[in-house]
C-alpha cells in the first residue's frame, strides 16, 4: 500500500508547519500555486508523484536551490534558466549580457552571479525590480519597527467613516465563509470607489449600507491621498491591504530613506501584492469573479477570495525583503545596469560594449501591460486616470482598471510586429553581438492566441542580419494562459524555441 501523505489537508499542514507560501511549495513540487491551492481546497487530487517527491523533500536544501520569483508572471522564464544559461555560456565572447525585456527580473537575478547584466524593460514596476536584485542595499536596522509605527498611526488617523467600510467588509468576509456569500457577490461587484466616484451609474447597488458608506467616502478631501484603496480597494486587495499598500508607499515617499533603500522596499512590495491580489493566477488583467455568467457561484473562487482578502501585506513585505537581500548577496561580483526605457531607444543609446544580448518578447495580441498596470501603478504612484470603453453608447469605466497610459508593444499589434522585431535584430547585430530569442510557437490544438509571427518568418528576417541561425526546441515546457471560456489558468504543454543568432 502506497504509504506516502494520502490527503489535501495533509499537504495543507505540511506547508504551515514548514512556514511556506503556496507560491514556495508550488515551486518545489513543480507545479503552479493554482494547482497547489485546488490540492489544499480539495477541488483535485495530487498524483502519486507529487506526494512521495513532498515525503522525500530536503527543505533546506531545495528551497536555497529555487530561484527567486519576485512577483507572477506570465510567460516567466524561471523553468528554463539553466537552458538559457547553456545557451549564453556557448555564444557569448565576454561576461556582458543584456537581458533586453526583463520583466520579472529571474533571468538577470539567475545570471548576475556570472555575467555582468544590463537590464531593460519599459516599465517602471519591472526596472525597479531589477534594480533591486542587482543592487546592494542595507536597510535601515529599526526600517521595520518604524515603518509599522507609521502604518499603525496612519490606520490610527482615519475617518469613522472609512474605519467602518473596512469592518463592514470584514463582516461581509465572516459572513461569506459561513454561507452567506450573496452580501460578498454584491460587494465585490459595487465597492469600487473609484467608479462609484467617476461612474455610479454603471453600478447596481443592492446592499443599502455599503451604498451609504461609499457615498461618504467618496466626498472626503483626502481620499485621493489613498491611490490604491480609490483605484483598487475591494477590487484587486481588500480595503485595509490596499490602504496599508498605500501607507507603505506614502512611508517612502518621506524622504527619510536613500535612494536604493526606497528601491528595495517598493520591490517588496510589488512582491507582497503580487503574492496577495485576489485574481486567477495572481495576475492583474481581470478582477476575481465569484458567479459565471449565468449567475451560479463559483465556491472556487470564493474561498480563494475569502482566504487572499485575509493575508497580510506587512507580513508578505518582511518575507519578499529578506528574498532580496538574499539575492543581493549572491549576485554582487559585478556592477550590475538597469535601464528603464523602450528597447528600440536603449538599443539605439547605449554605446558601451555587450557581448550578448537575450530576448523575450511578447509571442501575441495580449499586451502584457494589462497584467501588471496594478503593479504599475504602485511603482509610479502617480495618481493615473483609468481607462473607459463604449457600453451601449454609455462610457463605462473598464473592469480591468486600467490605466490609460499603459504601454501598447509594437510586439502585440499585427500591423507593427513585423517591423519590431526587424529593428530588434537591426538594434543587436549593430552592436556587433549574438542573440538568443526566445519564442513559443503556435499550436492550435490547445485554442492558444495565434503568435504573430511564424517561427519562418523569424528565422527569415534573422538572417537578414545574422549569418547563422540555428532553433532549439525545449519539448513539454508549460505555459501558462488565463483561458477565456472559463476564467482560469490552463498549464498548456507546448515546445519553447530559442533562435540563436551567431555574427
Amino acid at each position: 500500500m502506497y504509504d506516502a501523505l494520502l490527503t489535501f489537508m495533509d499537504i495543507k499542514t505540511f506547508r504551515l508547519k514548514h512556514k511556506l507560501t503556496q507560491q514556495e511549495l508550488s515551486d518545489l513540487l513543480g507545479v503552479t500555486n493554482i494547482t497547489l491551492c485546488k490540492w489544499e481546497n480539495g477541488a483535485a487530487k495530487p498524483r502519486k508523484v507529487h506526494l512521495e517527491k513532498l515525503k522525500t523533500m530536503k527543505l533546506e536544501e531545495q528551497l536555497s536551490s529555487v530561484p527567486f520569483r519576485p512577483i507572477q508572471y506570465l510567460g516567466s522564464k524561471l523553468k528554463l534558466l539553466n537552458n538559457i544559461e547553456t545557451h549564453v555560456d556557448k555564444i557569448a565572447d565576454g561576461d556582458v549580457l543584456c537581458d533586453l525585456f526583463c520583466g520579472s527580473g529571474v533571468v538577470s537575478n539567475y545570471l548576475s552571479n556570472k555575467y555582468k547584466m544590463i537590464a531593460c524593460d519599459v516599465q517602471e514596476y519591472s526596472s525597479n525590480i531589477a534594480k533591486s536584485l542587482l543592487s546592494s542595499t542595507d536597510l535601515p536596522k529599526d526600517w521595520l519597527s518604524e515603518l509599522n509605527r507609521y502604518v499603525i498611526d496612519k490606520f490610527d488617523n482615519l475617518s469613522h467613516e472609512t474605519m467602518e467600510l473596512l469592518s463592514y467588509e470584514e463582516e461581509v468576509l465572516r459572513l461569506a465563509q459561513i454561507g452567506e456569500h450573496n452580501f460578498l457577490i454584491n460587494f465585490s461587484q459595487n465597492s469600487s470607489l473609484y467608479i462609484n466616484m467617476v461612474n455610479p451609474a454603471q453600478l447596481e447597488h443592492k446592499d443599502k449600507k455599503l451604498h451609504e458608506l461609499i457615498s461618504q467616502i467618496i466626498t472626503e478631501k483626502s481620499l485621493e491621498e489613498n491611490q490604491i484603496f480609490l483605484l483598487y480597494g475591494s477590487i484587486y486587495f481588500s480595503y485595509k491591504q490596499s490602504l496599508t499598500i498605500d501607507f507603505i508607499r506614502q512611508y517612502v515617499k518621506q524622504g527619510k530613506l536613500k535612494e536604493d533603500q526606497v528601491g528595495l522596499i517598493i520591490s517588496s512590495l510589488l512582491s507582497a501584492s503580487s503574492d496577495i491580489v485576489n485574481t486567477v493566477g495572481k495576475q492583474f488583467a481581470q478582477p476575481m469573479k465569484m458567479v459565471d455568467k449565468l449567475g451560479n457561484l463559483k465556491k472556487l473562487q470564493l474561498t480563494r477570495t475569502i482566504q487572499n482578502k485575509k493575508l497580510c501585506v506587512l507580513d508578505r513585505l518582511q518575507v519578499a525583503v529578506k528574498k532580496f537581500e538574499n539575492s543581493q548577496k549572491a549576485n554582487q561580483k559585478k556592477k550590475h545596469e538597469v535601464y528603464s526605457q523602450n528597447i528600440f531607444n536603449f538599443l539605439e543609446s547605449y554605446d558601451n560594449n555587450i557581448d550578448c544580448f537575450y530576448a523575450d518578447p511578447p509571442y501575441t495580441i495580449d499586451h502584457y501591460s494589462r497584467f501588471y498596470h496594478v503593479l504599475e501603478t504602485i511603482a509610479k504612484y502617480d495618481n493615473p486616470e483609468l481607462a473607459v470603453m463604449n457600453k451601449k453608447g454609455n462610457k463605462e469605466v473598464m473592469n480591468g482598471l486600467y490605466r490609460i497610459d499603459r504601454h501598447q508593444s509594437d510586439f502585440c499589434v499585427p500591423s507593427l510586429v513585423k517591423g519590431a522585431f526587424e529593428k530588434l535584430f537591426d538594434g543587436c547585430r549593430k552592436h556587433n553581438a549574438p542573440l538568443i530569442l526566445s519564442y513559443s510557437p503556435y499550436e492550435n490544438l490547445n485554442n492558444e492566441r495565434p503568435r504573430l509571427m511564424t517561427q519562418q518568418e523569424l528565422l527569415e528576417l534573422a538572417l537578414k542580419y545574422y549569418s547563422k541561425v540555428n532553433i532549439h526546441k525545449v519539448e513539454d515546457h508549460a505555459h501558462r494562459k488565463l483561458h477565456s471560456n472559463n476564467n482560469n489558468v490552463q498549464d498548456i504543454k507546448t515546445s519553447e524555441i530559442f533562435m540563436v543568432c551567431e555574427l
